[in-house]
């Protein structure tokens, strides 16, 4: 027959302790955090485009895609309510 037998020590933890293991753990997790949106990032976006532009040319491009998004989405809603007034 085995016995187990415990044996228990007693440990004072200070409020000292606590704040500095508290301090340890939010070090460890802003570390993983950072690591995760690192990963993520180069799982998005692995290449960057040289030639996206800057500035002027950039907010052009961008409003040019809003503004076939809105024309496209029209001519969706059109086809959609065609197709229920038959």
């Amino acid at each position: 027959m085995v016995k187990i037998t415990h044996e228990t020590t007693t440990n004072e933890i200070t409020l000292a302790d606590i704040q500095r293991r508290k301090a340890e753990i939010k070090a460890e997790i802003s570390k993983e955090k950072d690591h995760i949106v690192a990963i993520t990032n180069n799982l998005v976006t692995p290449f960057k485009s040289s030639g996206e532009g800057t500035g002027f040319f950039k907010n052009v491009k961008t409003g040019m895609f809003i503004v076939e998004g809105l024309v496209t989405g029209v001519n969706v809603a059109n086809r959609v309510i065609k197709l229920f007034k038959k």
